[in-house]
């Protein structure tokens, strides 16, 4: 008997060894591809730089073995264009619209650069097979409209219809199943524990979001009349309209060409100049690197959810977390180099009230290290994702990100009733009066409701305060702006919670220009951690990962949309008969919510 375990543990260790060679030769041969495939072009005496917007943007560049490219990180697009116009290289750009996932501060932000581009004498044109059938309609052809010509497919259609937000409502649901919903929240337009305790929208709830869609639908109308040369009440008339075929839109004077798209290729192989077609990523590998000695700016990334962990980024699909050990090293590290200054861009719906505080500490670090830090906002930085903003040197945000919602919320989800019906059966003791202040299988206690109370006026307190702090204003101005409200940056900026508006180019700008520098000054960005740091954390974590087994949790929450709040709730541990403690409760973040379709 013995001779066979012995046997059975080297056929184990034969075969772990050589699922550990396979992966080694795996990531070998991807690291070989992915240098073929990152090798530059070389650039033609007359290119058209093309922009296909199928695979969407990434706010960050991806350097791990397995990434292939989810689109073009912005920094790399905004920098590529910027040379573009001043390279004679380069005739036109020709935009390809209509598909893919990109939101209304990214829109925003490459029409900027466009428009700067077109400042150069050179032309833009875009092209859609349809406005709306592989995408958000109204923002793609919010991204097209900045184009000298648009040309759309004869079969397309215009679904400029505005902008539809929404989120889910689970407490009818909930009530149906046995499960309640033990929430608090800090104030009243905080409404992501509306998701869990209410079966429609609250009336805050809903003036909030209806004055954030009335926001951007004014943008869109304003800067599509101007770029289209076109009156105002006409293309909000053209909105309410919507869906229009293609002739129609033609008609309206929002197309400007019927053709298909091989008909576009054609003219650029027919151009006079014999132009050819070099993709903006391939044209952006062209670029050369700053000179030796150089000023650095650190430039450091927090997208997606706050966690109290290191950053997650998923090569397959791209997903990421804001982790606040590693924006805290990052810190440390850009600290450390004695950076000229640092640009942090924030992408994030916020999430743990502890992991947000701990960023927030690193901005002031950098500050009290004479180290300006610029924070450049995307999509939404809002919650958590304005928390760990609010000290720095300036804050820039294009007028249609999301930010604000300044409150805070937390309780628990009480699954009790459920388990009952399920005939599951969960037991145990305690040892201290509010041992059990987080299990999903019991309500709170007077005592424990009161604490919970207290805890979320302590966080709320000490959120406005140090917005109030980091932003000059009077806490008495600062709590009508609070409250949970949500805001779009024009907005925000309008009541002091933004400095400036624009994108990533703005606040590079804005970084010089608190570090002493020229605007024109060549300086070297150097992203904070460091490729060889994610590297090394990407093989430790392949290496040190475990299976997970399926369960009716994950079967549930497939969608995703929902996954974050019933994980950090302890719903999905609570759903396999687990008595959760895994939150990190208070939360600064928004609810789930829906934009036209597409989940925030």
């Amino acid at each position: 008997m013995a001779v066979i375990r012995f046997i059975g543990k080297c056929i184990l260790w034969v075969c772990a060894g050589l699922g550990a060679l396979l992966i080694v030769i795996t990531i070998g041969g991807v690291l070989s591809l992915r240098h073929l495939a990152m090798a530059p072009v070389r650039m033609p005496d007359h290119a058209a730089l093309t922009l296909d917007l199928a695979d969407g943007v990434t706010e960050q560049p991806v350097r791990l073995p397995f990434d292939f490219g989810h689109g073009l990180a912005m920094p790399d697009l905004l920098h590529a264009l910027q040379a573009a116009a001043q390279d004679n290289r380069v005739d036109r750009l020709i935009l390809y619209v209509g598909r893919g996932n990109i939101n209304m501060a990214q829109v925003q932000e490459i029409r900027d650069a466009i428009a700067d581009f077109k400042k150069s004498g050179k032309k833009v044109e875009a092209f859609a097979e349809s406005f709306g059938e592989g995408g958000d309609g109204t923002v793609h052809y919010y991204l097209a409209s900045i184009a000298d010509k648009i040309v759309l497919q004869p079969s397309g259609d215009l679904r400029l219809t505005g902008f539809h937000l929404e989120t889910p409502f689970l407490k009818g649901a909930f009530d149906r199943l046995g499960i309640v919903a033990r929430m608090g929240q800090r104030k009243e337009f905080k409404g992501a524990v509306n998701t869990f305790t209410q079966s429609s929208m609250p009336d805050p709830q809903r003036q909030n979001m209806q004055q954030l869609a009335d926001s951007w639908l004014q943008q869109v109308v304003t800067d599509v009349a101007r770029d289209r040369k076109l009156d105002p009440q006409a293309v909000k008339q053209a909105i309410d309209q919507a869906p229009m075929s293609a002739e129609d839109g033609k008609k309206a004077g929002l197309i400007d060409v019927l053709a298909y798209r091989d008909a576009v290729d054609h003219e650029v192989d027919q151009s006079a100049d014999h132009d050819k077609a070099i993709d903006v990523a391939d044209y952006a590998k062209t670029l050369p690197a700053a000179a030796k000695g150089s000023p650095k700016i650190a430039t450091i990334y927090g997208t997606g959810p706050v966690v109290l962990a290191p950053s997650e980024t998923n090569p397959f699909r791209g997903s990421v977390t804001m982790g606040a050990d590693t924006l805290r090293e990052a810190f440390d590290s850009a600290i450390a180099d004695h950076v000229a200054a640092i640009v942090l861009r924030v992408d994030s719906p916020g999430g743990s009230y502890t992991a947000a505080d701990t960023i927030w500490r690193s901005v002031n670090r950098a500050r009290a290290a004479n180290i300006p830090v610029i924070v450049s906002m995307s999509g939404v930085a809002a919650s958590g994702g304005y928390f760990v903003a609010a000290p720095a040197t300036k804050i820039v945000a294009e007028p249609g990100t999301i930010t604000g919602s300044i409150g805070v919320f937390g309780g628990k989800i009480v699954v009790d009733g459920l388990l009952k019906n399920l005939s599951v059966g969960v037991d145990g003791i305690s040892a201290g009066a509010q041992a059990d202040i987080d299990s999903a299988v019991s309500d709170f206690s007077p005592s424990e409701w009161q604490n919970l109370q207290h805890s979320l006026d302590v966080v709320y307190a000490d959120f406005t305060g140090k917005v109030a702090s980091g932003r000059h204003l009077d806490p008495a101005k600062t709590e009508a702006i609070a409250q949970g409200q949500i805001w779009t940056g024009s907005d925000a900026k309008e009541r002091g919670l933004v400095d400036a508006l624009g994108g990533w180019n703005v606040a590079l700008d804005l970084a010089k220009q608190e570090a002493g520098l020229k605007k024109d000054q060549e300086v070297a960005l150097v992203e904070y951690p460091s490729d060889k740091q994610e590297a090394g954390r990407f093989l430790e974590k392949l290496f040190s990962s475990q299976t997970s087994q399926a369960s009716i949790s994950t079967f549930l929450m497939q969608d995703g949309i929902l996954q974050h709040w019933a994980r950090r709730f302890g719903l999905i541990d609570a759903l396999n008969g687990v008595a959760s403690t895994d939150h990190q409760l208070p939360e600064l973040a928004l609810p789930p919510l829906m934009v036209n379709g597409v989940p925030l």
